[in-house]
């Protein structure tokens, strides 16, 4: 069903974000470019093609001069998906509102086996001839091999690398989750030995940097220039995560290149994702070079309350510092900040993270078995808040009485695949939710968040 999907965060083009001025799917050269650019998202795992935007992420302000509501009708779309994809994937439109109008915005759910590839041409005559815009058995992906910019293009060879590496992740993910439901119960050790992520130590280098981190966002709160009430935001405490990969990659510097890479890697699968791009909300939080490491501090208050920090070092070392997204709506919502944690929220912000990390291992080129992400988690201002919001209500109340979690760390292979973590989110959580008079979390809401999440189906 079409809807109105609100947006938490600025827009900037990624892999798995598509911008696009207004396309009439009535004009071959248009319908050309709507089809290319679903089945290149398909194929990379999953995104969302955004129409009536510019290139710097804003709506436009002219009508589109047709109607965009029966234009990009989800029958409509998922019509053209079916006529021209060579594997029918469902997909979900909802629209942006401006003074211009409605702003479509189509998602497209993860989970390809196999690549998928253009069907039927489109072709448009032309001084009498006839010209192909989209060719029968072209394979699109989502690149940044073309012009090191994220762009829809047919599959070169590193493409088909990463592609196949997709499909099998899907695949080998659909034996894990069949072998959790079913032989769960017979076979408990044949199901953990399939379906759940290799235990790896996690340093000591990863809680270091977690301190860096935020000895750096001390330094970078005190020297930018901001509004009294940014110290309000601050004291409400969130989330940190410190994520330091081994061994450390060695090909970046801190270039435009390497920061590009990053921001446009993230999969972005929630309206606030993990390691914002800061650009979108103008030069003052433009990212910095400090140390050989691009940083970046945004403040904001106008709709939503947000205060981020974010580390991101070439050596293949990432920090970020947020509010939790119950505080970060709760005065725009009539509600009262730090009063709930959160449960699914804090769940879906925990995945997003996760596949971010391993998207940034793919877009520096690590994305193998011999390379590891070490996670380090922290979460604080959690003193009197209840787990979640349904807990006030009812009869039990876990409630938090103490400020700062432990840090919770967990480690995995650079090629796992984003589908197979729900037991690395369960082990990684459980010591903070125990802070909640001893909460812990269903496994099955676990591996429910997580299907939510990738399949861009989070409410979030």
């Amino acid at each position: 069903m079409n809807q109105i999907a609100p947006s938490i965060t600025g827009v900037t083009e990624g892999l798995a974000l598509e911008l696009k001025s207004w396309l009439d799917p009535a004009r071959p050269a248009h319908l050309a470019v709507i089809v290319r650019t679903l089945i290149a998202l398909r194929n990379h795992g999953g995104g969302s093609l955004l129409v009536g935007y510019d290139n710097d992420g804003n709506l436009r302000t002219d009508s589109a001069g047709f109607d965009v509501t029966i234009a990009y009708h989800i029958d409509r779309v998922q019509d053209v998906v079916s006529k021209y994809a060579s594997e029918r994937f469902e997909i979900a439109v909802t629209y942006e509102r401006s003074a211009a109008g409605d702003h479509p915005r189509i998602e497209v759910p993860t989970g390809i086996r196999t690549p998928v590839r253009v069907k039927a041409s489109i072709v448009e005559q032309r001084a009498n001839a006839a010209v192909t815009l989209l060719a029968a058995g072209e394979v699109p992906v989502r690149t940044l091999e073309s012009n090191g910019r994220p762009s829809t293009a047919p599959a070169s060879d590193p493409d088909w690398e990463r592609l196949m590496q997709v499909c099998f992740d899907n695949r080998e993910a659909d034996i894990g989750r069949f072998i959790r439901r079913h032989l769960g119960g017979v076979a408990p050790a044949l199901a953990e030995l399939v379906a759940t992520v290799k235990a790896i130590p996690s340093p000591d280098e990863v809680g270091d940097f977690l301190e860096r981190g935020r000895v750096r966002f001390d330094v970078a709160f005190a020297s930018a220039e901001l509004p009294k009430r940014a110290a309000d935001l601050r004291a409400l405490g969130g989330r940190e995560v410190a994520l330091v990969i081994s061994p450390s990659p060695n090909r970046f510097g801190p270039t435009q290149d390497f920061l590009h890479r990053m921001l446009a890697s993230a999969p972005r699968f929630t309206s606030y994702p993990p390691w914002l791009d800061t650009t979108a909300a103008g030069p003052k939080y433009a990212p910095q070079v400090r140390d050989g490491c691009w940083e970046a501090l945004i403040y904001a208050d106008e709709i939503f309350d947000l205060l981020t920090f974010n580390v991101f070092d070439p050596n293949g070392k990432f920090y970020e510092r947020r509010l939790l997204l119950p505080d970060v709506i709760a005065r725009r919502n009539g509600g009262r900040p730090r009063t709930v944690l959160g449960e699914r929220q804090a769940l879906t912000d925990v995945v997003e993270v996760l596949a971010t990390g391993l998207a940034f291992a793919s877009a520096l080129n690590i994305a193998d078995e011999q390379h590891t992400l070490h996670w380090a988690f922290r979460w604080s201002g959690l003193a009197g808040r209840h787990v979640d919001e349904w807990f006030m209500r009812g009869p039990s109340e876990y409630v938090s009485a103490d400020d700062v979690s432990p840090i919770c760390k967990v480690s995995f292979s650079a090629d796992t695949p984003v589908s197979a973590l729900a037991p690395v989110v369960e082990q990684l959580m459980a010591p903070m939710f125990a802070m909640f008079r001893g909460y812990e979390e269903p496994s099955t809401q676990v591996g429910e968040t997580l299907l939510e999440v990738i399949q861009r189906r989070s409410k979030f």
